[in-house]
């Protein structure tokens, strides 16, 4: 199945830390020997145990909790979240506790992204002071540990550490602040990490409210380079500034702009 619909080499095949030994060593001796490539597969991502009191969940034990009936007592985010927040390959612990905590920091996230959708929306900040420029770097450095630790074996615990932290800073000092230029940044790192986890597509996008950052930023580049071909320069290297101060570095060559985040 995997060689007709990925070729007889590809990059990832998961399962169980149970099935190292015979299944995929086995698979490993036998497709490489077929298929005459080697590596077969080139990273091996195991599973730790999902496990009921002490014993792993299984059907031959009968402690299976299916998620049909675990849906109806929590949202599918929460469980999505109770999941991403242990290393993939750690044993997990099914209990009521640490599916109400799950509960417990879904609402927070919800909450903070709904509070950083109103500051973004009602205003524009005209200049940014030293605390909140420090504020931004801040912001910016959590997002540099958050892809660090995704790069360390999809280590999601320690990423999501990170999520949390950014959660923390929005209620101590972005919200009090309410500054609009600090909301969106802090917005877009929320929907960055939301690429990872997959547990606040409802409450960053079906309101309609958020506008994707990179097309807004696009927009934003697309008037400039109308405005750099009549020659404006003024308000040229206004936008380019205060982009700069919010993060974003504009980078002009002759036929184009890029752009990148901070």
């Amino acid at each position: 199945m995997s060689t007709k619909y990925l070729g007889k080499s590809f990059d990832i095949h998961g399962g169980g830390t149970d099935l190292i030994f015979p299944h995929h060593e086995n698979e490993i001796a036998q497709s490489e020997a077929a298929l005459e490539s080697k590596p077969w597969v080139r990273y091996w991502l195991h599973t730790g145990m999902l496990v009921v009191k002490g014993e792993k969940m299984s059907k031959s034990l009968g402690n299976i909790f299916a998620l049909k009936e675990a849906f109806k007592k929590w949202k599918p985010e929460v469980i999505r979240l109770w999941l991403a927040k242990v290393h993939y390959r750690r044993v997990l612990n099914f209990t009521e506790d640490s599916l109400h905590e799950a509960d417990r920091l879904y609402e927070r996230l919800a909450n903070a992204a709904s509070l950083l959708k109103k500051i973004a929306n009602e205003g524009v900040d005209h200049k940014l002071s030293e605390d909140e420029i420090k504020l931004l770097e801040r912001l910016q450095d959590i997002r540099k540990r958050f892809y660090e630790a995704m790069d360390q074996d999809f280590n999601t615990s320690l990423a999501f550490s990170n999520f949390l932290e950014l959660t923390d800073i929005i209620f101590k000092e972005i919200v009090p602040r309410e500054s609009h230029a600090l909301a969106l940044k802090a917005l877009q790192l929320m929907e960055e990490f939301n690429r990872v986890f997959g547990i606040l597509d409802k409450h960053l996008y079906e309101s309609g409210v958020l506008i994707n950052i990179s097309e807004l930023v696009d927009l934003i580049v697309e008037v400039r380079s109308i405005l750099r071909k009549e020659k404006r320069y003024e308000l040229t290297d206004y936008i380019r500034d205060r982009l700069n101060r919010i993060g974003i570095k504009l980078y002009d060559e002759k036929d184009r702009t890029m752009w990148r985040i901070l």
